[in-house]
């Protein structure tokens, strides 16, 4: 039995070995993209395309030499130093093609040839400012009534002009106030896109604490829907806010909006207001209180 086992496990190492050296030396093709290296291309320019740079080929040999090419590097290599800005045509050959040297192939082009046109972008370099984010709502009020400084924060992005271009600011990370130490804020920048860099990694901000003030508004317009046929008593209130000082000092009655709340209106012919100011700004108070609503059809408090 034993010797039966062994012979039958030599039968099969044969019949491997045999349908290997086949299947090795047999002729083969394959379809595959080849990449393309442009060498020597100029430090100013660069391919940029979403999509990888190749050239449809099918390649032939044997099954040896198609399984060493696979595993090993394979690429077209094209002198690419004569190229500018803008649209390049390339033409790829077999001499071209990079492939280990015990491998010998032959190479049939698809339906496009063996040529490309592709577009070189420049590599540019700009100044652009920061732009806040914020963890939450709280740390943005807070924020707020603490000014961050960055007006002297410059941020230089170097890479395709295409994707610079694009890049209006670059963003931090969100802040915390628990990042706050000293008043100042280290804080880390976001990479707008993998096809540039930026020439710093984090900047460190002055926080400005801001001085408070009060300011009362008279005369605020109540915004209320019209085709209800209703009339609002007083059409005007006024506000009392609390502030960073130059948000407030830039706050007017006009730029205040409020709005009649009529969630009750049918039960007490009376509605509240609501106020829409910036961020970081908090409502003190408001007179009336509340606004007397009536029908106009009726002439008469519902």
């Amino acid at each position: 039995m034993k010797s039966d086992t062994i012979a039958k496990i030599i039968v099969l190492l044969i019949t491997l070995v045999l349908w290997l050296h086949l299947t090795l030396t047999k002729q083969q093709s394959t379809d595959i993209d080849l990449p393309v290296v442009l060498q020597d291309l100029p430090a100013d320019l660069v391919y940029d395309n979403s999509e990888p740079l190749t050239i449809p080929v099918t390649l032939k040999g044997s099954g040896f030499d198609l399984m060493i090419t696979m595993l090993s590097d394979h690429f077209f290599l094209v002198p690419a130093g004569h190229m500018t800005y803008g649209r390049n045509k390339i033409t790829v050959n077999q001499g071209d093609l990079i492939v280990p040297e015990i491998v010998s192939l032959d190479i049939a082009y698809g339906e496009e040839g063996n040529e490309k046109t592709i577009f070189l972008d420049r590599i540019i370099s700009k100044k652009r400012g920061l732009e806040l984010e914020y963890a939450s709502t709280k740390d943005e009020e807070y924020f707020i009534k603490n000014r961050v400084d960055v007006s002297n924060h410059t941020v230089i992005i170097t890479g395709p002009e295409k994707v610079v271009s694009q890049i209006a600011r670059v963003k931090t990370i969100p802040l915390s106030r628990k990042m706050v130490d000293k008043n100042k804020l280290t804080v880390n920048l976001v990479q707008p896109s993998q096809l540039v860099s930026l020439d710093k990694s984090q900047v460190t901000l002055l926080v400005i604490t801001s001085k408070q003030i009060n300011r009362t508004f008279s005369l605020i317009p109540v915004d209320y829907p019209h085709n209800m046929n209703i009339s609002v008593i007083p059409q005007k209130v006024s506000l009392m806010v609390r502030g960073p000082e130059e948000i407030v000092n830039k706050m007017t009655a006009g730029s205040i909006k409020a709005t009649l709340n009529m969630s009750q209106m049918w039960i007490n012919n009376q509605g509240t207001v609501t106020f829409d100011v910036p961020a970081g700004v908090k409502i003190i108070e408001y007179t009336p209180k509340k606004l007397q609503i009536q029908k106009n059809e009726q002439n008469i408090s519902l």
